[in-house]
């Protein structure tokens, strides 16, 4: 299979529901092999299914595609010179190539009705035979079965051969072949005059010069089918690359009930698309030495289409976590303020998107890490989305707190969930996170937050290093591990049991804003006493 180009690739997803990762996952494949070998990589929307397509899908395509940066040259919405390039503003296109195929004697008109089909379907299940079409009108001359088409119902079949061996070429797999027996007769044309998968791209892949096609192996088996119509139009398919699909841990195809699969779900999350790009390109492919963090530069440098695996790739959301904390670190603090601002005002308002999950939802009962991870997301957006507005109007602040909480995110959203406590005036004490602190008395704590609230009073440089020194010399005086009141006095006065650095936060919080949350402890713990 050459790919000395230039190559023109596409993909052709349907616009029936959220974009899904596997469409990111061809089109960071395709992508690549067009940056690679020079050539165009082509976005076509395979829209002949009208009872499921919606515009809404459509929109939602194009705005994940944009999001990841993975730009192609023709499209919907750019246009092209093999416009248009939706399917189903193409429908006389393929009305003329349906027309080739019956005169020349490799396509015939089926006039069957949707109940004989249901009965010859039932009959041969039975009977323990293949469920596929009967072939009833298959002999009916061409002339008689015009005669028909004013007066009755009709839709367009592929005449396939009806012994022998279809075989293609495939980069991954090799050769190829299927028994024409255990194929039947394709609609190729519907009775509504739009066309089905196999026509329409088939068509579509000569009309728009496509060189190299890679698609998920869920369509091998659809190739024979291609193959006829190909040779019945005297042309020749382009190049095939059936990839593996992507697998849950038990090697089902990933599924938004085991693993979140919507693009926008991600980008709602806070990952960012370098970290997609990155992961879905090791669910197939391996880098030199096994670099595993890489860019999509590196990527298509070291991109030979011959060394893509064949294996079932796991979509390890563990991993993926893991592995966008890795690009979040390699951002610039000024890039990283930059997205996490960009991120909170995506988010801002949007609360009754975030609500939480009913009580009796099995991501509760399953305990799986996608599970747990989809709640923590939920109710990390959720805090975004009320108080997003409110954090917008101090940028300063979260440009202070960056340096501090990069290194800790894995995602957007977990950055953003250790900024409530430098926004919020006086959020409600965690009493309970106070009393499960072990070793520490009553009385030894009201000490800690008296002796807290004078040194911050008295302490004329109100820099972390200043008052980690103060503080630490206090507790050492008093005999005490470090540990119990500086937990202690990082819940009085941040109200989180997990923050940035507790000095470095207590600067940012500010003097006053600190001996206001202190003094406000110390008041509360002394009136339960």
């Amino acid at each position: 299979m050459a790919f000395n180009g230039p190559v023109r690739v596409r993909i052709a997803p349907s616009p029936t529901g959220d974009p899904h990762v596997g469409t990111a996952y061809m089109g960071l494949f395709n992508r690549a092999c067009a940056d690679k070998f020079g050539g165009q990589f082509i976005f076509r929307l395979d829209d002949t299914d009208q009872k499921r397509r919606n515009e809404k899908s459509e929109a939602m395509l194009i705005e994940a595609l944009r999001w990841l940066n993975l730009k192609y040259d023709e499209g919907p919405d750019i246009g092209g010179p093999y416009k248009p390039y939706r399917q189903s503003e193409r429908l006389d296109i393929y009305k003329r190539y349906a027309d080739k195929l019956l005169n020349d004697g490799h396509a015939y008109y089926c006039f069957c009705t949707e109940e004989r089909l249901d009965s010859v379907r039932k009959i041969a299940a039975k009977e323990g035979k293949q469920t596929g079409y009967d072939r009833k009108c298959r002999d009916i001359p061409l002339a008689d079965a015009k005669k028909r088409l004013a007066t009755e119902k009709h839709v367009i079949r592929a005449k396939m051969p009806l012994s022998g061996e279809i075989a293609f070429d495939d980069l991954l797999r090799g050769r190829v072949s299927f028994p024409a027996a255990d194929l039947d007769d394709k609609v190729i044309l519907k009775a509504d005059g739009f066309p089905t998968y196999h026509l329409a791209n088939v068509v579509d892949d000569m009309e728009f010069k496509i060189t190299h096609i890679f698609r998920g192996e869920e369509w091998l088996s659809s190739v024979p089918f291609h193959v006829i119509l190909a040779q019945g139009l005297g042309v020749k398919l382009p190049a095939m690359t059936h990839m593996s699909l992507l697998r849950n841990a038990d090697k089902s195809k990933v599924s938004k009930r085991k693993n979140p699969t919507n693009l926008l779900w991600f980008r709602d999350a806070g990952f960012l698309p370098e970290g997609v790009l990155n992961f879905l390109g090791l669910m197939s492919y391996s880098l030199a030495n096994d670099q595993e963090i890489f860019t999509y530069d590196e990527f298509v440098k070291q991109f030979d289409p011959t060394r893509i695996g064949t294996g079932g790739p796991v979509f390890d959301l563990q991993k993926f976590e893991w592995l966008n904390g890795e690009h979040v670190r390699r951002l610039s603090d000024e890039e990283f303020e930059k997205r996490l601002i960009a991120h909170i005002k995506h988010l801002a308002g949007r609360e009754a998107e975030f609500q939480p999950l009913p009580a009796d939802d099995p991501a509760y009962q399953l305990g799986t890490f996608a599970d747990k991870f989809r709640i923590k997301t939920l109710e990390r957006n959720l805090v975004i989305a009320k108080l997003g507005e409110k954090w917008l109007k101090q940028p300063d602040v979260i440009g202070k707190l960056v340096p501090h909480i990069k290194g800790r995110a894995h995602t957007l959203s977990e950055a953003a969930e250790y900024l409530p406590p430098f926004f919020e005036e006086v959020p409600p004490l965690p009493v309970a996170d106070i009393a499960e602190i072990k070793k520490f008395d009553d009385a030894q704590k009201i000490e800690t937050l008296r002796g807290a609230i004078e040194i911050i009073e008295n302490t004329a440089d109100f820099s972390h290093q200043s008052l980690e020194a103060a503080m630490r010399q206090f507790v050492e005086g008093k005999g005490w591990k470090i540990g119990p009141p500086f937990m202690l006095i990082r819940l009085a006065a941040l109200r989180a049991k997990v923050s940035p650095p507790l000095f470095e936060s207590m600067v940012i919080l500010g003097r006053d804003l600190t001996l206001k949350r202190l003094k406000l402890a110390l008041e509360e713990l002394s009136a339960r006493r």
